[in-house]
């Protein structure tokens, strides 16, 4: 019987969709937050996004696996933060080239709340 390779892909995928999402979600979020806010906030994301490029991924997978202990849940964290930097990276630099362009301003003196302007 092929029951237990089926059962793999499917937690496989399951996995991989979770971890896509926790990257996307934790990306943008940090992304979008340091380009509206911008100064030092931006420049310490900045920052802490480089220190994030320099480590390699088996040694942030060591680590979390001496952590959180070996689990999906672990490896799940480690592939999420792992990946959340190049997300980061490209949205923040499309947040500032928006920031920047009039409509935004506009938006501003009128009176709309920055949230509401990010979304």
């Amino acid at each position: 019987m092929r029951t237990g390779g089926a059962t793999r892909r499917r937690l496989l995928y399951l996995m991989l969709f979770r971890v896509i999402v926790l990257s996307i979600v934790l990306g943008v979020t940090i992304a979008i937050a340091a380009a509206w806010r911008g100064g030092r906030f931006d420049t310490l994301v900045s920052g802490s996004l480089d220190i994030a490029f320099a480590f390699p991924g088996i040694l942030l997978a060591i680590l979390a696996a001496a952590v959180f202990g070996a689990g999906l849940f672990a490896a799940i964290c480690v592939l999420s933060l792992a990946y959340m930097p190049y997300i980061a990276r490209v949205v923040r630099g499309s947040a500032l080239q928006e920031r920047s362009k009039p409509y935004i301003a506009a938006l501003e003196v009128q009176g709309m709340s920055p949230w509401a302007i990010c979304l």
